[in-house]
């Protein structure tokens, strides 16, 4: 996670078949949810609005959910 002109900046390095992949990733506030659906061959990342403190959630579809605080 990056800030960039004030908005965290997401990559992560993971594979992206169509086997296996990151299906989406989101950023949570206490007020504020913003979600990004991610596709296989795609690379894995996004970019979100920062809103303050909060998590960011990535889901792989063969190991599930991790989440980190930013």
């Amino acid at each position: 996670v990056e800030l960039a002109d004030g908005d965290y900046y997401v990559t992560i390095e993971h594979e992206m078949s169509k086997t296996h992949y990151i299906s989406f990733l989101a950023y949570v506030t206490e007020h504020y949810v913003q979600f990004v659906k991610l596709y296989p061959e795609q690379s894995a990342q996004a970019r979100f609005t920062r809103r303050g403190h909060g998590y960011l959630y990535a889901c792989c579809n063969r190991h599930g959910l991790y989440k980190k605080k930013v």
